[in-house]
């Protein structure tokens, strides 16, 4: 099954990477999972409250069957959200700034 927000470890790799922290691979493990979580809490507050309950609904059922694929997901948040990529795009631009910050220090 690929998660509902099936885009955020990638995003978070390339962080990481473009970041060019000194971190070894069990490390860079550790802090993509957790920063992953953080995001994918964050970002999906923000999403849920955009739903109606039909689309509650419906994200249950894609949510409980272990056969959806990252492009289900994709048609789902599309379909329901207006402007998702934006507003993803946005989100996820901010985060990686603010992230930025704190390891700038």
């Amino acid at each position: 099954m690929s998660a509902p927000l099936y885009f955020i470890d990638e995003y978070i790799g390339k962080i990481l990477a473009r970041e060019k922290l000194a971190l070894s691979e069990e490390e860079k493990a550790l802090y993509a999972k957790r920063l992953s979580i953080l995001l994918e809490e964050k970002l999906g507050i923000e999403l849920m409250e955009k739903l109606s309950d039909a689309q509650l609904g419906v994200f249950e059922k894609l949510f409980s069957n272990t056969q959806t694929s990252g492009e289900e997901w994709k048609t789902f948040w599309n379909d329901s959200i207006p402007n998702f990529s934006d507003f993803v795009n946005e989100r996820l631009e901010s985060f990686s700034g603010r992230l930025h910050e704190v390891l700038k220090k």
